[in-house]
């Protein structure tokens, strides 16, 4: 009986361990492409142009940036570019 409930408890805790690891794992993914954007649209505006030449920039840095971070694309081109046109309408 005893061998049943350390059974039990070690099957709850992974279960338990497998939820946090599927909860926190989005979140992290979209904290890691805002903080790629905002290095981005810090690139762009170094290099200077209207908005539509600093949509182009961040884009390009972004996909790089993205690339290199693990040899893979994490986001998509259209990820990239909602979270760029954020980060840049909420800078003045």
């Amino acid at each position: 009986m005893e061998f049943a409930l350390d059974i039990a408890q070690v099957v709850l805790t992974a279960a338990v361990l497998v939820v946090t690891a599927l909860k926190l794992g989005p979140a992290k993914h979209a904290r890691r492409r805002d903080e790629i954007a905002r290095m981005a649209v810090d690139y762009a505006e170094q290099m200077g142009g209207d908005n539509k030449a600093k949509l182009a920039h961040a884009l390009s840095a972004f996909q790089r940036i993205d690339a290199a971070d693990n040899g893979k694309r994490d986001y998509s081109d259209a990820e990239a570019r909602i979270a760029i046109e954020a980060t840049l309408g909420r800078r003045p």
